[in-house]
């Protein structure tokens, strides 16, 4: 018995790296903790925004864990009734109160260079062919870390269950970094540290009724 056995899962950034908004490779945090969870006996819903690079990323999932129940849904985390439905989407897939959120998604521009190169759009937009909103950055890499504890807690409570929530930050949070991606690490800094403060605030309030502390983590 594995030690997930019978546990529900949701990951987001789940297809794996994307590098671009229409591609992307087969190796990432979300996906291969997908993986991980289900060989260890998790029901795992793999959440990312690309539902062409999600289909690949299950398939490569399910060819790594062929035992395990692993299933898709397309969202974007900075709209917050796509991750309300998300969170409906693996109770009613999987029969129940989600056990472990990984909030994972984040984005970094393509395009992010060194103070001199780095031109003021790039802040603001993720692909030059769509026409996001300013705030995607922060709507993404924080309020989505936000509505996934939001929906999970409630997921939690409403099934009278305890439960783990994981949250991805970077090592730029805490060190300097000398990679040339100017927004990104610029905007990295204040973002986890919002997440750090909101992660800890989260962490009182659901150790009170018997949770899991609200954990982030610094790949890199």
């Amino acid at each position: 018995m594995g030690r997930l056995e019978g546990k529900i899962a949701v990951i987001t950034g789940a297809a794996g790296c994307v590098l671009f908004v229409h591609e992307a490779n087969d190796r990432g945090i979300g996906l291969e903790s997908t993986i991980l969870f289900a060989r260890e006996g998790a029901k795992v819903l793999m959440a990312d925004v690309n539902p062409v690079t999600l289909e690949t990323g299950l398939g490569r999932a399910r060819e790594f864990a062929p035992d395990a129940r692993i299933e898709s849904f397309t969202v974007d985390v900075s709209k917050e009734e796509q991750v309300a439905g998300m969170v409906a989407k693996a109770e009613e897939l999987f029969g129940g109160g989600i056990d472990i959120i990984f909030n994972n998604a984040g984005i970094m521009h393509p395009e992010d260079d060194n103070a001199l190169n780095t031109e003021e759009r790039i802040w603001y937009c993720l692909d030059l062919r769509v026409a996001y909103n300013r705030d995607l950055t922060h709507n993404i890499n924080v309020k989505g870390v936000w509505w996934g504890c939001k929906y999970a807690i409630k997921s939690m409570r409403e099934h009278k269950k305890g439960g783990s929530i994981i949250n991805t930050a970077s090592m730029v949070a805490v060190v300097g970094s000398a990679a040339p991606q100017l927004a990104c690490n610029v905007a990295l800094k204040p973002y986890n540290n919002v997440r750090y403060r909101f992660e800890r605030r989260c962490a009182c309030n659901v150790k009170r009724v018997g949770y899991r502390a609200c954990k982030g983590w610094n790949p890199g």
